[in-house]
């Protein structure tokens, strides 16, 4: 045992000693390692370098059937055989080889002689780490002499809403069969970018057919009804011309500039630089990718997710499906049919319980295709809609959607429900007006003012809105229906009458009846007569103001219907005087010029005005003598305070304007017991005690001394008695201060406005075509609101489902609310011209143009325009002729134009039709942001179609309007749309 301990003990000590020499090298190396964390490093954002090429890139005569390209690192390859394109197309794609950082392009058929061939990879190649990709990369080569360097470049946008195509093939055929795309694979091909632009370079001379595919099928052919194409209909001729410009560069001018210890490079002698240009056309292809209505009918999916209601989603709009039921017998009067969706969806809600119970509804669906010698064919499909009655998650209830919270005041109130309606209680359904107005006022109406202003002209005012009847009738005087006129205000609450018949307007006198009405509570309507005796009122002044030196305000009974003059009584001064416009007619305004005159504390005027005499209405003078007096305003105190036992102030009616005394009547004390101060509008007056004996008395008797000015150039010394008492602001004093303030905000609330719901009676009206709408129709006032009520199961639909409880607010729109487009439409026939995309102005061609001929008629020398900048003579002929017919480009001579206005979500707010030059008005429109869009319906048909490449025919033509359109409440917003190509 002891020899074992021994052992152990020494095993011990040597492992110890051995760790110790471990720890002490390990410190040893840390300490001379330098200090620092392993990361992996940055990330690497650098793609693939090209380095070169076997042969180089841009390499003429090549013969071998393998190209070795060289990049700077390892790479891979990432779907290159769906994105890899050659032009010439290759109907044999090559293999492709990495070694390394090799890529080997091995050929699998032979390539033409005296062709340049563009190899494009687009972003297929990428650094091995990170993916990196070298975007867009392309090699190019000749198996000739030269590089073919022709290019033409354009634009796809999609037909309708004219947005850059992205992703399509563009290609070139040189064969001229219209079947070509469909049988035939390209020659050259391409790819339009993100924005839907292309270029097709390193091409030879010829001419081409261009033809542009969403191919879906990857064969490169035109095959599938719902594969996107775009086409030109003509051939496209590739040119190229050269422009060289001239450059001066004198003596003395530096080109290079100097480094430090080095010489810069500076012209010795003028020199003349020759820099040559390259302009490359067609430049700006424009072609519109569409897809053509081949697409056959049939039905997509079906869907029953409530017992009664039963949906057909189908692949194309229904213009003709007929659908019958199997198992049931499907009629108008036990269903419902309804489309959405652009006519996409069907819905049938059955209505009939022994139906909509079955578990299970079977149709039969009926429409019509097209076969391949174009007669339409029948085609009929058997449907089956099962439905789990245990998966039935389907709210038992009632509910209304798209509620508005505002309404037009020319349109009525659609009510829509989510189902079929089957029961409406109408006796659970009501109706109110929301009047605001005070508490007290809501049971008072009353005749407030009746006027004959002149012999032809009643004039009514009542207190509160009629709401039915607001009428007069003549007594004692045989009248007709139709004796006068009646114009109501805008708040119902002024009726002016005109007077039509003789016999009524020669009366000095009128004895009327007036009858009308009020919205009484709870919609009850209160009924008043009223019998006045109606003279004619005549003119007078009612009175004369001078409220300053030069001003004089006249007021007169009714409103002054001629010219008023105004004279001096025994003074000769003209043109004393300038008449200010006022917006009260029977007020008169005049501001004295003369300063002689408004010096003056009193003079006398003649007043003359006219009005109508009594009988047949003519004018007669009528003429008044006044006088002219201004009451100066008097001096005086209007408050005193002493909030402060050393100071005291006066407020005074108006400017101080001469010096004011103060005596202490209590004490016995000289006028140096304190110090004054005059604020800037010299009204007030501040007095700082400086005496302490007098600050510590709680109460100051005070003899106050002033002038004051009784009229020009007249003063008489005024004296008041003032007692100053200094009051403790106590806490119990801001309380009751408090209180007191609170009544008074309680006061305040009392008088403020109620809303008041008054019942009123409208129409229900149910819908012409759809059983989930209801329409309210009342004659709505602007800017008033409504409320609609519905109890509880006030709506019953087909499947016993009742409505809850709702109330629906809304406000009618005032009429000052909405906005106008004046659209004015112009050059409308330029949209109809054939060559319509090939420049943007009528009067001049684009330097890019390119003239194109059909096919079986096609004449280089008579129909290709030069791309130049100088057009020949036979150019400008027609250049001429586009010109002489621009002067009558103003009416369509077949087709339409259909503009589409949307709002800010692109809905559809309306659409307006014109066949020529004019102004188009867009009412009712609400304040918002708006765009505008045009296509042109060559057929008439009141739809945009597409195109069909067979027929020759390219899709409608579409434009839209580029610039903004904002509408601002209560204004017009016009608007210039000259067509022109886009």
């Amino acid at each position: 045992m002891i020899i074992s301990k021994n052992i152990s003990d020494i095993y011990i000590k040597m492992k110890l000693k051995y760790i110790y020499i471990l720890l002490v090298v390990s410190l040893f190396i840390y300490g001379c390692a330098q200090i620092g964390t392993l990361t992996g490093g940055e990330n690497d954002t650098v793609p693939p370098v090209f380095v070169k090429g076997q042969p180089e890139n841009k390499s003429v005569n090549f013969k071998d059937d393998k190209i070795i390209i060289h990049f700077d690192e390892f790479f891979i390859l990432n779907n290159l055989n769906n994105i890899f394109l050659s032009s010439p197309f290759m109907t044999e794609k090559p293999d492709f080889i990495i070694k390394r950082k090799k890529l080997a392009v091995k050929f699998n058929e032979s390539l033409e002689d005296s062709t340049t061939y563009t190899l494009w990879f687009g972003d297929a190649i990428q650094d091995y780490h990170e993916n990196n990709p070298l975007k867009d990369f392309k090699f190019i080569f000749s198996t000739g002499p030269l590089l073919d360097t022709f290019e033409i470049s354009g634009v796809i946008s999609d037909a309708y809403n004219l947005i850059g195509e992205p992703d399509m093939f563009v290609m070139l055929y040189q064969s001229y069969k219209d079947s070509t795309p469909i049988i035939e694979k390209p020659y050259y091909i391409t790819k339009t970018d993100t924005s839907g632009r292309f270029k097709t370079d390193y091409i030879k001379p010829g001419k081409y057919r261009i033809f542009a595919l969403n191919d879906q099928d990857g064969n490169f052919n035109f095959n599938l009804p719902n594969e996107k194409i775009a086409y030109i209909d003509s051939f496209i001729i590739p040119k190229v011309k050269t422009e060289t410009q001239i450059d001066s560069l004198k003596a003395g001018t530096i080109l290079h500039k100097a480094e430090e210890d080095a010489e810069g490079d500076t012209l010795i002698n003028d020199t003349v630089i020759f820099t040559t240009k390259y302009i490359y056309s067609p430049g700006n292809l424009k072609l519109f990718a569409f897809t053509e209505d081949k697409q056959k009918q049939y039905v997509l999916n079906t869907l029953r997710e409530v017992k009664g209601k039963c949906l057909f989603e189908f692949s194309k709009p229904t213009d003709s499906i007929f659908i019958d039921g199997l198992n049931f017998n499907l009629t108008k009067n036990n269903s419902f049919r309804e489309k959405q969706d652009s006519a996409r969806k069907v819905i049938y809600w059955l209505k009939d319980e022994n139906i909509f119970n079955t578990d299970t509804l079977e149709f039969k669906v009926s429409y019509y295709n097209k076969d391949s010698l174009e007669n339409f064919v029948k085609e009929t499909d058997t449907l089956k809609f099962v439905f789990d009655v245990q998966a039935d998650t389907i709210k038992k209830f009632v509910d209304y959607i798209d509620l508005k919270q505002e309404q037009d005041s020319f349109a009525n109130y659609c009510l829509q429900t989510e189902s079929p309606i089957n029961f409406i209680d109408t006796a659970l359904l009501k109706f109110f007006k929301i009047y605001d107005t005070l508490v007290v006022d809501t049971k008072k109406q009353e005749l407030l003012k009746s006027i004959r202003p002149a012999p032809d002209t009643l004039i009514f005012a009542i207190k509160r809105p009629y709401i039915n009847n607001f009428d007069i009738e003549f007594l004692n005087i045989e009248t007709s229906a139709n004796s006068y006129e009646k114009h109501y205000s805008e708040n119902d609450t002024l009726l002016e009458c005109k007077i039509i018949e003789n016999q009524i307007i020669e009366k000095d006198t009128l004895k009327i009846v007036v009858h009308y009405d009020n919205d009484f509570f709870l919609g009850q309507t209160q009924k008043f007569t009223d019998t006045i005796v109606m003279p004619l009122f005549k003119q007078g002044l009612i009175s004369l103001k001078r409220p300053a030196p030069d001003t004089l305000i006249l007021n007169f009974k009714k409103h002054l219907t001629g010219k008023t003059s105004i004279t001096l009584i025994d003074n000769e001064t003209k043109a004393w005087y300038n008449i200010i416009e006022q917006e009260k007619k029977e007020e008169l305004h005049l501001h004295i010029n003369k300063k002689n005159i408004s010096d003056e504390d009193t003079f006398l005027v003649t007043i003359r005005t006219y009005d109508y005499d009594n009988t047949l209405g003519d004018k007669i003078d009528y003429e008044y003598s006044k006088s002219a007096i201004y009451k100066r305003k008097k001096q005086n105190i209007n408050s005193f305070s002493r909030k402060k036992r050393n100071s005291f102030y006066f407020v005074l009616n108006k400017p101080l304007e001469d010096e004011i005394s103060v005596k202490l009547l209590n004490h016995n004390i000289e006028n140096n017991w304190f110090e004054k101060e005059l604020n800037k509008t010299k009204d007030t007056v501040t007095f700082t005690i400086t005496q302490d004996f007098i600050s510590k008395k709680d109460t100051l008797k005070l003899a106050v001394g002033y002038n004051v000015r009784f009229r020009k150039n007249v003063y008489e010394q005024k004296s008041d008695t003032i007692n100053l008492i200094y009051i403790k602001f106590t806490r119990s004093r801001r309380k009751k201060t408090k209180q007191s303030e609170d009544n008074k905000n309680d006061t305040a609330v009392n008088k403020q406005n109620v809303s008041i719901e008054i019942p009123v009676d409208f129409i229900l009206k149910n819908d012409s075509v759809s059983e989930r709408k209801l329409w309210v129709l009342y004659p709505w006032k602007t800017g008033t609101e409504y409320i609609l009520k519905l109890d509880s199961g006030a709506v019953i639909d087909f499947y016993n489902n009742k409505s809850i409880k709702k109330e629906i607010k809304f406000k009618v729109r005032t009429k000052d609310f909405y906005s106008r487009i004046l659209l004015n439409i112009s050059n409308i026939k330029r949209i109809s011209d054939k060559n319509f995309y090939l420049t943007n102005d009528t009067s001049k061609i684009d330097s890019a143009s390119y003239i194109i001929k059909d096919s079986l008629n096609f004449d280089s020398a008579s129909y290709i325009i030069e791309d130049s900048l100088y057009i020949d003579s036979v150019s400008n002929a027609a250049k001429n002729k586009m010109n002489a017919d621009s002067v009558s480009r103003s009416k369509l001579d077949e087709g339409q134009l259909i503009i589409y206005l949307f709002d800010k979500d692109k809905k559809l707010v309306t659409e307006k039709i014109v066949t020529e030059d004019g102004q188009l008005i867009f009412d009712n429109l609400i304040p918002g942001s708006y765009t505008m869009k045009l296509f042109y319906d060559k057929n008439n048909n009141s739809k945009w179609d597409p195109g069909d490449y067979l027929k020759n025919i390219q899709p409608e033509r579409v434009l839209i309007y580029t610039k903004g359109i904002t509408l601002i409440s209560n204004e017009d917003n016009e608007i210039d749309w000259k067509i022109t190509s886009p």
